[in-house]
């Protein structure tokens, strides 16, 4: 999923480049050269193979129904068995076989063997002089092909690269392709299963225009003679070309470079390697919902779209000829690879769920058309033709899997074994039930079959839907969640100045404009009514912006220290503020807000240095907010924002739920750190109070580690990290209101690369004020005052608020029409200024007085 959920500022031309961008400029050239090397030696192969593997599987129902069935008198569920046959083997040999495909001397030798054995039984299926032969040498293609659906996802490493876990070493670990790269191939490769059904149609379509009677055979056997044509030079070419699993014996097209450029790869994406199974792996599985709700999804698709792939037998009863009924159908699958290419690829750039949401309506619509029957002929080809719109749902849900199961290697591969074998075990059964070939609830009129289709197809939207849902909602395994008896000390009955417990102290802190006062905004709610939360909160500029904000709601007590950073000039004032916190308002935690370029090291040493010196105080904790949106722009610039996402007991991130596929990007970048920090993400900028208190943080917990983080801060204040940020302050003086065309003008243009944060408060005409661009901020009731309304903007990253508020409508200087604070990169507050001095952006109808003044 590359820049996903950006799609929404993305032009068509846009869309298109980015659908085709295989190889971004982003990458160094040898990381390009590489993938393009992968592409035509595994990812070719990859789709030959897979080409040929449906060409081989589904050639016995193109034969089924171009005589075959009345050469060998098959009134029956013959062509039923033949399938049960077939699928049998298949998910019996399915771990055998990827028990091999580990094994870094076996892996580059496996596939292409097997394919030379399978191609042999495809010869010999045309030789057969009776159906048990053929129900033998079904069982016999079954077993050979079935590593190559979850074998091919071992190499690319789309996850089944842990799936069979056990007997892997740690040579045979790692993945050709990280990340985003993924999707896109993904698409590619799973149109090779529709391609090689569709080519299969045309090949015995043709072979029984051409080939009847040829060598004394009818046109059925020569399509089985024309598949093992196909599939024996793509063998000899895997022998080649294909290179195995990173650990296999290296190829002539790949050098030592690139193999050591591959595995640093792996490590840069932080693929998590697989352990050993033990008992352990399976109760934590089957303890949590994934495994459950996947392995349903899996089964449900495996039963609703076996239909799909029998449009013949429809034709057939409907008397089209033998070339219409195996070319017919192959609409169907050039949907299918249309839906399977464009599907995975959109994914990569809008919410997954919208693209399984069009795909599982298109399936829905065409089976209750099927379930109705007496429809117009032109509408029955209709529904059989929707139906290709299947090709995307398997792709996006192995890729979602990949996803929401990235952390747990072992469990990703339980999930992966099970759905296949047990999805596949469907197929032995369900269509004798379902989907007879014969009688009267029979193929194609399904009586029975096609209500089970629509159900099931309804039944795969909603697990996968909920699967989306729960994982969104769900905070990360492993983080703290049970609330610690002295994290929330409740003073209904008992005073706080009565009380010798220390005070917690929670440090949030994050990069400029990640939305931290948001996260804590969205705290306050939660806490018991009785329950006394304090704020210290750090901001440059003379104007104390997010104070103000946190002053409209139930906080108790709030101490600004302004006009410097609190780690660095203004840590010796921290004793003092948190001291007057303690004595006037009492509180039972205090939160101190850092600014945005404030290191939290120094910080959290000094907290604990006061907890030793005096035993009011006790840090519980460093959160640190990370902006999905922007990190990924901010993490490239700023050493700061590392440090910060470094040095924290808890990272929250932040503004992702539209942009997952930035938030795999932040979540990459982080793991580039090399910490082992837990994560959660916020909803709409809300933390459960569970999480974010109580998290006993074990960072600066002995002396050691202070002493350690101490050398490592003092030589990072050698970068000076507040020259990553220049302050302009900006008073506007004026009885009349703020002109708001020409501030919207200016928050318009204000581009994100040199402008980082804008806050400030204002006084606008009553009624008129900015329109607000982002709604993450709670609303608030616009105050009911005569002639103007006084607003606290926030602005950041081309998003902003406009807040009604009484605590600077009472406070306000009446000669002060706004107040406000940039926030900008280095270098870049010289050429501001110009541009505020010079007019038209911050300014009255009427003119005014208008002081730009830089602080940092």
């Amino acid at each position: 999923m590359s820049d996903q959920k950006k799609a929404g500022k993305l032009s068509l031309l846009g869309l298109i480049k980015e659908v085709f961008n295989w190889y971004p400029s982003s990458y160094p050239s040898e990381e390009r050269k590489l993938l393009f090397k992968l592409d035509l030696s595994i990812l070719i192969f990859a789709c030959l193979c897979f080409f040929v593997k449906y060409l081989d599987q589904t050639n016995i129902s193109n034969a089924y129904v171009s005589g075959l069935k009345e050469d060998f008198g098959l009134y029956g569920n013959e062509l039923n068995y033949f399938n049960v046959c077939y699928y049998t083997s298949y998910v019996v040999f399915q771990i055998p076989g990827l028990l091999l495909m580990s094994r870094p001397k076996l892996a580059r030798w496996l596939l292409p063997t097997l394919e030379v054995l399978w191609g042999i039984c495809t010869f010999a299926q045309s030789r057969v002089t009776n159906v048990t032969q053929l129900y033998a040498l079904r069982v016999l293609v079954g077993a050979l092909e079935a590593p190559v659906f979850a074998g091919t996802h071992f190499i690319l490493g789309m996850s089944p690269n842990e799936a069979q876990h056990c007997c892997v070493t740690d040579d045979s670990q790692g993945s050709w392709y990280t990340g985003p790269e993924l999707f896109k191939r993904a698409g590619t490769w799973f149109i090779c299963n529709p391609l090689g059904t569709m080519v299969s149609g045309y090949l015995q379509a043709s072979a029984y225009t051409n080939l009847s009677g040829v060598g004394g055979m009818p046109g059925w056997r020569w399509l089985f003679i024309i598949d093992g044509i196909f599939t024996i030079p793509v063998a000899l070419i895997g022998f080649i070309i294909f290179p195995g699993i990173p650990g296999s014996p290296r190829p002539f097209y790949l050098t030592e470079g690139d193999l050591a450029l591959a595995q640093e790869r792996t490590k840069r994406a932080k693929i998590r390697q697989p352990g050993k199974m033990s008992v352990d792996v399976f109760k934590r599985t089957f303890k949590r919902w994934h495994i459950w709700v996947f392995i349903s999804c899996y089964a449900c698709m495996i039963i609703c779209s076996y239909p799909s792939s029998y449009m013949s037998l429809w034709l057939k009863a409907e008397g089209y000829s033998v070339t219409q009924i195996n070319q017919l159908p192959t609409v169907t699958y050039a949907i299918n690879i249309v839906a399977s290419w464009l599907g995975t690829t959109l994914a990569a750039i809008y919410p997954e769920w919208i693209i399984y949401t069009i795909a599982s309506v298109c399936c829905l619509f065409s089976t209750l058309c099927m379930i109705i029957w007496n429809i117009p002929t032109t509408l029955k080809f209709v529904a059989w033709y929707l139906l290709g719109a299947a090709g995307c749902l398997s792709p996006i849900l192995y890729s979602t899997i990949n996803i929401i199961c990235r952390d747990d290697a072992e469990e990703r591969a339980l999930i992966m074994g099970a759905m296949m074998s047990f999805g596949y075990s469907f197929n032995i059964w369900v269509p004798l039930l379902a989907y007879p070939t014969a009688g009267p609830d029979g193929a194609p009129r399904w009586r029975k079959g096609w209500p089970v289709s629509f159900v099931f197809f309804f039944l795969l939207w909603a697990g996968f839907m909920a699967s989306i849902v729960i994982w969104r909602r769900a905070p990360t395994p492993g983080l703290p969640l049970q609330l610690p008896a002295t994290a929330l000390r409740n003073n209904a009955t008992t005073p706080n100045t009565q009380s010798t417990m220390p005070i917690p102290i929670t440090i949030v802190t994050g990069f400029l404009g990640s939305g931290k006062t948001t996260i804590l905004l969205n705290l306050i709610p939660q806490l018991p009514k009785t329950y006394k939360l304090a704020l210290l909160k750090n901001e440059f500029g003379d104007v104390a912006i997010d104070s103000q904000l946190a002053s409209t709601q139930s906080i108790s007590g709030v101490r600004e220290l302004l006009n410097g950073c609190i780690c660095c000039n203004l840590v010796g004032q921290l004793s003092d503020a948190l001291e007057q916190l303690r004595t006037e308002v009492t509180p039972d935690r205090i939160v101190i807000e850092t600014s945005g370029s404030a290191f939290p090291a120094t910080l959290a040493m000094e907290v604990n240095r006061l907890a030793r010196e005096g035993g009011d105080f006790i840090l519980d904790g460093v959160i640190s907010v990370i902006d999905v949106e922007n990190w990924e722009g901010y993490e490239d610039t700023s050493y700061t924002a590392k440090i910060q996402a470094k040095y924290t007991d808890l990272i929250v991130f932040n503004k992702w739920e539209d942009l997952p596929e930035k938030f795999d990007i932040a979540l990459d970048r982080v793991g580039d750190l090399e910490i082992e920090t837990p994560w959660v993400k916020s909803q709409k900028g809300r933390v459960d109070m569970d999480v974010l208190l109580g998290i006993d943080g074990a960072l600066f917990k002995d002396a050691e580690a202070e002493k350690e983080h101490d050398h490592d801060h003092d030589h990072d204040h050698k970068h000076d990290h507040q020259s990553e940020v220049e302050v302009l302050s900006v008073v506007l003086k004026s009885a009349e209101a703020v002109d708001v065309g020409a501030l919207e003008k200016f928050l318009a243009i204000a581009p994100r690369e040199e402008v980082y944060r804008i806050k400030g408060t204002l006084r606008c005409s009553n009624g008129d004020l900015p329109v607000e661009t982002s709604d993450d901020m709670q609303k608030r009731e616009k105050i009911d005052t005569p002639g103007s309304q006084h607003y606290i903007l926030n602005w950041a990253f081309g998003r902003w608020t406009c807040t009604p508020s009484t605590v600077v409508a009472e406070s306000a200087d009446p000669a002060v029409a706004a107040r406000v604070t940039l926030i900008l990169a280095r270098y870049e507050s010289t050429k501001w200024k110009k541009k505020l001095e010079a007019g038209g952006l911050i300014q009255t109808a009427e003119g005014a007085d208008l002081t730009v003044e830089r602080l940092v």
